[in-house]
């Protein structure tokens, strides 16, 4: 079959050929649509994170149709629209588990300790796979398997109320579909973010205000449009300027959502956490019983990710666009 490899930091990423795999007995055989690329994916391909063994298929969210089943496995069958997670063969019972699967020392990590999505075919762990709702298109579905979960998780987990002001600091991947969410969920959004060409679809996707975060007024604007600050800000870039922009969004007592991941410490003061006056949560894609919910959520309201359709040959490019941030929404590999 047909894959992306990551060689290592010597070679790095080659379009080649590899075997293709045969599913173990709780395992599902899907025959990959769609596989978005996501900033986190540049862990393994630029060298930050090494994997146990080379080469590796990097890509941890896409979408395809079940090719096989493993012997145990009865609740999908050859065919069916599906979308997949990233956590394979974790125990489900340790104290590790009870926090995420990817803590699991049992498990592996699909895309980063095991082979991932940029292939024709990909072995799933059955408990990481969802089917698809009627209707619902593969190829723009594949990055709610990551981006949209994780999106999904920022918005919900700042359990607001409706009305409520909800700061979007960076409007890209995960960006781009908070803000969708968060308006569909009956919030309101500020899209915030230093690209204008980004900031440019934002009332499109339901945010309310739309404030660059270069802009020398830039506390003062988004304080005027939400009345005295956010109720919550989520962080959904992976900049280090971003978190000290999004401190400055919101009300006293209000809660930073920390989404994206950026190299180095986060610019957050310790005062006002021990005072009260700002509270710290994070939130990630989660766990593979809570994708459910995010999917339903997402067909029932139509959220749908800006997609820009590539092959696998292009996924060279598209990563070196990713290092320089020219994209919007989502790049895909469609096959």
């Amino acid at each position: 079959m047909k894959a992306a490899l990551y060689y290592g930091a010597d070679k790095g990423l080659v379009i080649g050929e590899k075997d293709k795999p045969t599913p173990g007995e709780n395992d599902v055989l899907v025959r990959i649509k769609c596989a978005s690329l996501c900033h986190s994916d540049l862990r393994i391909i630029d060298g930050q994170q090494a994997p146990p063994t080379v080469p590796i298929v990097p890509g941890h969210e896409a979408t395809g149709y079940v090719d096989d089943v493993g012997s145990n496995v009865t609740d999908v069958s050859t065919g069916d629209a599906v979308g997949m997670f990233l956590y394979y063969g974790f125990c489900g019972s340790c104290s590790a588990c009870d926090a995420t699967p990817m803590a699991c020392p049992q498990g592996s990590i699909q895309g980063f300790t095991a082979d991932g999505y940029f292939a024709e075919y990909a072995v799933v762990d059955r408990r990481s796979i969802v089917k698809l709702p009627a209707g619902m298109d593969v190829v723009s579905a594949a990055p709610i398997f990551c981006a949209g979960l994780t999106a999904f998780h920022a918005v919900s987990k700042c359990n607001l109320k409706k009305g409520d002001y909800i700061g979007i600091v960076g409007v890209g991947g995960i960006g781009h579909l908070a803000l969708q969410y968060a308006a569909k969920m009956g919030l309101k959004p500020i899209a915030i973010d230093t690209d204008n060409s980004r900031l440019a679809h934002a009332g499109e996707l339901g945010a309310v205000g739309i404030v660059n975060a270069t802009d020398p007024d830039f506390r003062e604007k988004v304080h005027e449009i939400t009345k005295g600050g956010a109720a919550a800000t989520c962080v959904c870039s992976a900049a280090l300027q971003a978190y000290a922009s999004a401190v400055q969004t919101l009300k006293p007592g209000g809660l930073l959502m920390v989404v994206g991941l950026p190299e180095g410490s986060l610019p957050i003061p310790a005062l006002p956490i021990a005072m009260g006056l700002l509270r710290v949560q994070g939130a990630s894609s989660g766990r593979p019983d809570e994708m459910e919910a995010c999917i339903s959520f997402s067909h029932q309201h139509n959220i749908v990710p800006r997609v820009e359709q590539h092959n696998l040959e292009d996924l060279p490019e598209l990563v070196e666009r990713m290092h320089k941030g020219q994209f919007d929404g989502r790049m895909v590999v469609v096959f």
